[in-house]
């Protein structure tokens, strides 16, 4: 039943269609329009099948297999007309998209009946979405050219000569029809002459033009309405006149609506709208049209009325700015009629330069009234950021303190908060950076977490004989001592026990260390104190706790033996000096000096103290007999130091740049040449000391 009921309404709104379109052509049929620039090209369409044209028929019926056409474009064969399955599925797919009563059709047969509305496309390969038929209220055809022509069968816009094109149709037998268009006249959607989708050229039975762009709309004439008011600049609670005129002749009944007004007749094309003395502003009118299906079509009216100026303030920028910067206030007005300005500066322009925090005024007057708006301007002063604390910003591990920032806002804080105070309990360095539309300034605090003190003593623990020991405590800020001293470090040589105290801001510590005295302790007997050279001498030590030990024999040689034996090959006084080291690292010397007389009377010392106190102070050969001598003097490493040429000269402990050499034990080889006329070559050590 469903389809009986459709089928019935599609054939009423033929019908009335047929009866409202009831002028028919007395010849065989008229082209009425061209849709020249068809849509879709610029989606990847082919505009050469996309394009149509409409025709009417007149009194008798015309066979599509009889239709023959010659297109503008002359690359265009005609192909023939088409009806099929896919002629079917496109109609069938325009059909879902119509928002009204219209319906397109094929002829059966071929058979186009008299008075038919008819649209021939170019192509069975068009496609319906690019050309709207969703405002179509009536009955049309629709036959299709067999697909192949792909290239435009129009000539679009151009001014490049020939400008005329002729479009010629025809069922044979005299019955045919032919329009012309010029390209140079075609429109674009803004109705300007120029190139764009949607350029249309309308004819009436004469085959005069008119030339159009409704933009992409299939070529049908959609029911439709032109609007105008009257006058143009309105104040509330005037009366104004309205005027209406209806595209075509598809209709049934029209009315006007819409408004806070009173119309003086809805049902009239003409009437009268009194605006409500209470509104201003914006208001939208509607002119309604009811075709013979019963749909609506609604087309709208815009009119501004006024009411005084209805004035605002708009702004070019914002309206909190930087210390020495602007802003510009427009007045703006809602209404259209033409209105006189005064600001609160004493300005009368329509636009003012705002400089300093304020509230700005502006009253617009016009014949309708005046009103008045007020806009607020704050000038930012670009003060520091200042960072302020709630107490101590040191404080022990525990505790916390509150930073709050002043000055400019918002602000930054380094740890990524973005609020006005934070709290803090931890060692750091924290700043902020606040008034950003200013140009950003910062401000840092430290914050320092003192820990409770953890007391604690460095240094050794055993003293060493005739030493003394450095005590160092840590942990705390000060430091009291069991021992009586205040300082970080002591120095004592007494065992037992030390006991500091550590206190710092948090509290106090104890640490405590345990000193022994090492028995360390060494000496030795030697069997000969003297002899003539070469000399062996036996030594016996004595050495308690000992556990490296060392014999310098003071000619050169050395020796880890415990109790050795050592012959002194050449004259001279010998220093012997035993050192011995126990696990501590507490160290002890004895020594014993050993003369060695030289058979040539040759007398070398071993040690010399060059002091300046006249006693031993020069390391000097001596003997009888002696007539020259060239003495090298060599440091431990091998390199020669100084050297001297005079017997009586001597070394003196410095180096040839007259500095003094430190303690130890320095090389010699002295060459000396004797009365008798020997000469000797003598090789040895001396230990500096100071």
């Amino acid at each position: 039943m469903k389809s009986i009921a459709l089928l019935f309404a599609v054939v009423l709104c033929f019908v009335k269609s047929q009866i409202a379109n009831a002028q028919i052509p007395t010849t065989c049929f008229e082209i009425q329009s061209i849709l020249v620039a068809a849509c879709g090209t610029n989606s990847g369409g082919l505009e050469g099948e996309n394009e149509m044209v409409r025709f009417i028929t007149g009194p008798n019926a015309l066979n599509t297999s009889n239709l023959n056409v010659n297109w503008p474009n002359g690359g265009n064969m005609w192909l023939g007309v088409t009806q099929n399955a896919t002629t079917a599925a496109k109609v069938a797919t325009i059909n879902s998209t119509i928002n009204h009563c219209g319906y397109v059709k094929e002829p059966v047969g071929g058979i186009l009946p008299p008075g038919s509305m008819v649209i021939l496309v170019t192509s069975t390969n068009m496609n319906p979405a690019y050309n709207s038929f969703a405002n179509l209220s009536d009955t049309i055809y629709m036959i299709f050219q067999s697909a192949g022509n792909t290239s435009g069968h129009f000539k679009n816009y151009g001014t490049t000569p020939p400008l005329t094109r002729t479009l010629s149709m025809n069922f044979g037998a005299g019955c045919n029809d032919a329009v012309t268009y010029r390209i140079d006249y075609l429109l674009d959607q803004s109705g300007q002459p120029g190139s764009g989708e949607g350029a249309t050229v309308v004819y009436n039975f004469a085959g005069t033009a008119t030339y159009t762009n409704p933009g992409c709309q299939a070529p049908f004439n959609p029911l439709t309405a032109t609007l105008t008011s009257n006058p143009p600049n309105i104040c509330a609670g005037d009366l104004i006149n309205l005027n209406a005129t209806i595209s075509n002749n598809n209709y049934t009944s029209f009315f006007w609506s819409g408004g806070a007004g009173v119309y003086g007749n809805t049902s009239s094309l003409n009437t009268t709208y009194q605006t409500d003395n209470t509104f201003s502003g914006t208001e939208l009118l509607q002119f309604g049209i009811v075709d013979f299906c019963g749909d609506t079509f609604y087309t709208p009216l815009i009119i501004q009325i006024s009411s005084g100026s209805n004035v605002n303030i708009v702004t070019n920028g914002s309206t909190s700015f930087c210390e020495g910067g602007s802003v510009i206030l427009s007045a703006q007005l809602t209404g259209v009629l033409p209105s006189t300005f005064q600001w609160s500066t004493g300005a009368t322009s329509n636009a003012i330069t705002a400089d300093t925090t304020g509230i700005y005024m502006v009253t617009a007057t016009n014949t309708c009234g005046s009103s008045t708006a007020s806009q607020s301007v704050t000038e930012i002063q670009n003060t520091p950021v200042v960072i302020s604390a709630s107490g101590a910003t040191t404080f022990c591990n525990g505790d916390s303190v509150t930073l709050s920032a002043s000055g400019g806002g918002p602000y930054t804080w380094s740890t990524g908060a973005s609020v006005n105070s934070i709290v803090v309990n931890s060692t750091s360095v924290i700043s902020v950076t606040g008034n950003p539309v200013c140009g950003s300034n910062t401000a840092q605090h430290t914050i320092t977490v003192i820990n409770p003190p953890v007391a604690s003593i460095n240094g050794n623990t055993v003293i060493c004989p005739e030493k003394e020991v450095n005590l160092t405590a840590s942990g705390g800020d000060t430091y009291q001592w069991s021992s009586g001293e205040t300082t970080a470090g002591i120095t004592v040589n007494i065992e037992g026990d030390y006991i500091v105290t550590a206190t710092n801001l948090c509290g106090s510590d104890t640490a405590s260390v345990n000193l022994i005295q090492s028995t360390l302790s060494v000496s030795f007997i030697a069997d000969t104190l003297s002899g003539g050279a070469p000399l062996p001498v036996t030594f016996m030590s004595n050495i308690s706790n000992a556990n490296v030990y060392q014999w310098n024999f003071g000619d050169g040689s050395f020796s880890s033996e415990i109790n050795p034996t050592h012959i002194f090959s050449s004259g001279g006084l010998y220093t012997v000096i035993l050192s011995v080291e126990d696990q501590n690292g507490c160290t002890a010397t004895y020594s014993e000096d050993i003369n060695v007389i030289d058979e040539t009377g040759i007398f070398i010392p071993s040690a010399f103290t060059p002091d300046g106190d006249g006693l031993n102070d020069l390391f000097i050969i001596k003997g009888a007999g002696i007539t020259s001598i060239t003495t090298i003097i060599y440091n431990r490493w091998g390199q020669a130091i100084n050297s001297y040429y005079k017997i009586s000269e001597g070394w003196n402990g410095n180096d040839t740049s007259n500095q003094p050499e430190p303690e130890g034990i320095y090389g010699y080889l002295a060459y000396i040449s004797l009365t008798n006329g020997d000469t000797k070559k003598l090789r040895g050590s001396v230990l500096l000391l100071r």
